[in-house]
């Protein structure tokens, strides 16, 4: 899993095209689901 939203994904890869075929293939089929909140991992 990731922190960031998809959208910031490009500062990663660098590459929009590269970054929108993986998200693709990540998320086809997926369930997203956006959390708001403190992270319990932190606790």
């Amino acid at each position: 899993t990731s922190n960031l939203m998809f959208s910031e994904w490009i500062k990663i890869f660098r590459d929009p095209i590269l970054t929108a075929a993986l998200l693709d293939r990540i998320t086809y089929r997926a369930l997203v689901m956006n959390m708001n909140g403190t992270s319990f991992r932190q606790r």
